[in-house]
Parts: structure tokens; C-alpha cells; sequence
């Protein structure tokens, strides 16, 4: 008589077959009852959406860690800031487990915080150096007294994946001057500092420091109209991709009458008072640009599409937060 099959007897080969094809929540749970497995689930690649790590009022003193994996999101809640590190790390070790983005929310306010950046940190330097995380874009809203955290974790971020940054605020100059000079930053297409719930921060480079991006949002405290200026040159005299987009935020208004004085004419017709529509060298698509008081955006367009409704490729981060939702215990 054939013997019965089950788990335990099958081969590692066929068990890897069969974990690669489980979703999140499947894979930590077989992981808890099966110990023996645990390699063989850890070894395993995944695609994730993304790996949300916050922690603020609004979670009663926890940890919130939260993945995504459409169409579930998983959530589970921890004091333990250890195990969200290792757990965080254990998720993104494999070489081929690829992220769409990885948010971190947790501000740098009491002793229990300060604890999750030490041990982020010093597991960090004990990885190899060829270890780097797969992600597209990385959130860091943290308002970290210590910049070396966020500088420590941007570096473990693999610049062939890594297109998009967002920072809280603007970190230092010698920090800033360091993220300039690390291979993510080289390779990054958009860059955002400072949108996110509105909150306005002082550039700590010159802002020609920032006009190779394709996407670009900054919030200041104070935006001069001679930074919008050279922004917008920028966009009219380097071709980028349809969509791409910049808004610049300024906690002091900017003064909407002086900064479109500024810019100029149109070049071509448009009906909009507060709107310009210029010409980009070496192509056919134009710059939209709109102006208020605190807000300038511009919008790389068809000169047929000026009118209709086409989203920006940039990300809205204030859309995003409010679409991740609560999840489900993993």
C-alpha cells in the first residue's frame, strides 16, 4: 500500500513549490506552527505593495506594522520595537522580494522611539554590505534628531529599484550634502520633501541642487520667487517625460501677481488669469503652470490635453495615507 502523503514528508523542492505560491498572511502562518520550515519560507521571494511601520497617538502606544498585498493588507500591532526590526528585515532579506514603497511613520519623540532607531541601526551594520532593499519609493517621516538613522536605512536601498524619496522635512546640510552624494539619490527620479499634512521646512541646499528630478515637491517656509523661476526653466529647457510635474509650496505667501509678473507670458493661449502655458525645447509637449499665493504646479502636457483632467505621475502622498486602511491581524 502507497504511503499517505502528507507535509512533513514532502522534499524542501516541492515545499518551495508550494510556499511561493502563498500569499503573506499563509506564509507567517505556516511559518508559527512549522519551525522546520522556516528557511525554506524565509528563502522564499515575495511581492509586496507596501510595508507601512508607524507609531503616533493614534495607535495607543504601538508599533503599527502594516504590508500590503493586494487585494489584503495585514496589520499587526507591537510595543516590541525588536521584533517589528527583525520582522521588517526577515521580510525584505531575499535578494528577489521586490516593494512598491516602504513608509516609516514614527516620530522621534520619547525614549521608547529612540529605541526602534537604535536597533534599525545596529541590525543594519550587522548585515553584509551587498545586502540592499528592493523598493521603489521610501517614505521617511520620522523627524529624527540623529539624521545617520535615515541616512543608515537609505543607503540599505538598492539605487538600480529606488526612484522616489520623500523626507519629512529637509535634513541638515552636511546630512544633505551625504544623500547627494550616496548611488540612491543618483538614481532617483522624484524627489519630495516636506508635503505631507502641510508641513513647511527651510532647503538646506540651493535649490539648483534639485532640478535634474523628473518629479519635484517642496514645501518651504519661505519659497523666493526666484527659486519658482528657476524651476520652471528648468522644466522648459530639459525635455522630461509626459506628466512629469513639480509643486512648490510656501508657508509666507509668494505673492501671486510678482511671480507670475516673473514668469512672463504665455506662449501660447490660455484662458486662465492665474495659468501659464509655455513652450519646452526640443519637443512638442508644453509646461502648464498654475499660481496661487502659497502654491505654484506645473504639469508637463499635450498641448491637446491642457484642459482634461490627467492625474501627475507623482505621487499624492495625502491620497495615499488616507487609502491604506486598517488591515486585517497577521
Amino acid at each position: 500500500m502507497t504511503a499517505e502523503l502528507n507535509w512533513s514528508g514532502l522534499p524542501d523542492l516541492f515545499k518551495t513549490d508550494v510556499i511561493k505560491y502563498l500569499d503573506f498572511s499563509n506564509r507567517c502562518s505556516l511559518r508559527e506552527c512549522s519551525s522546520s520550515d522556516r528557511a525554506l519560507i524565509d528563502n522564499c521571494p515575495i511581492t509586496l505593495e507596501y510595508i507601512r511601520i508607524k507609531k503616533n497617538d493614534q495607535t495607543n502606544g504601538n508599533i503599527e506594522f502594516v504590508v500590503s498585498q493586494p487585494p489584503k493588507i495585514f496589520k499587526k500591532l507591537t510595543k516590541d520595537s525588536e521584533s517589528v526590526v527583525k520582522d521588517l528585515l526577515r521580510i525584505v532579506g531575499h535578494p528577489k522580494t521586490k516593494l512598491g514603497e516602504i513608509l516609516t511613520d514614527i516620530p522621534y519623540s520619547n525614549k521608547f522611539n529612540a529605541n526602534f532607531f537604535v536597533i534599525l541601526s545596529e541590525e543594519l551594520k550587522k548585515l553584509k554590505p551587498s545586502f540592499k532593499i528592493k523598493t521603489d519609493h521610501f517614505f521617511w517621516c520620522c523627524h529624527v534628531e540623529n539624521e545617520s538613522y535615515m541616512l543608515d536605512f537609505i543607503e540599505r536601498l538598492d539605487p538600480s529599484c529606488l526612484r522616489r524619496l520623500y523626507l519629512d522635512t529637509c535634513p541638515t546640510k552636511e546630512t544633505m550634502r551625504k544623500l547627494i552624494e550616496t548611488e540612491q539619490w543618483k538614481h532617483l527620479t522624484e524627489f519630495s520633501v516636506a508635503v505631507y499634512q502641510n508641513f513647511f521646512t527651510a532647503l538646506t541646499v540651493p535649490i539648483e541642487e534639485l532640478l535634474h528630478f523628473e518629479d519635484l515637491q517642496i514645501c518651504e517656509k519661505k519659497m523666493r520667487s526666484e527659486e519658482v523661476l528657476a524651476v520652471v526653466k528648468s522644466f522648459r529647457k530639459t525635455a522630461r517625460p509626459l506628466n512629469s510635474f513639480f509643486k512648490l509650496g510656501s508657508n509666507d505667501p509668494m505673492g501671486e501677481e510678482e511671480v507670475l509678473s516673473l514668469l512672463g507670458p504665455s506662449s501660447y493661449f490660455h484662458e486662465y488669469e492665474n495659468s501659464r502655458v509655455y513652450s519646452i525645447e526640443n519637443t512638442e509637449d508644453v509646461l502648464l503652470v498654475s499660481v496661487t499665493d502659497w502654491f505654484v504646479n506645473g504639469v508637463v502636457r499635450r498641448k491637446d490635453q491642457l484642459l482634461e483632467d490627467v492625474v501627475p505621475r507623482f505621487s499624492n502622498w495625502s491620497e495615499h495615507i488616507k487609502r491604506l486602511g486598517e488591515g486585517m491581524p497577521w
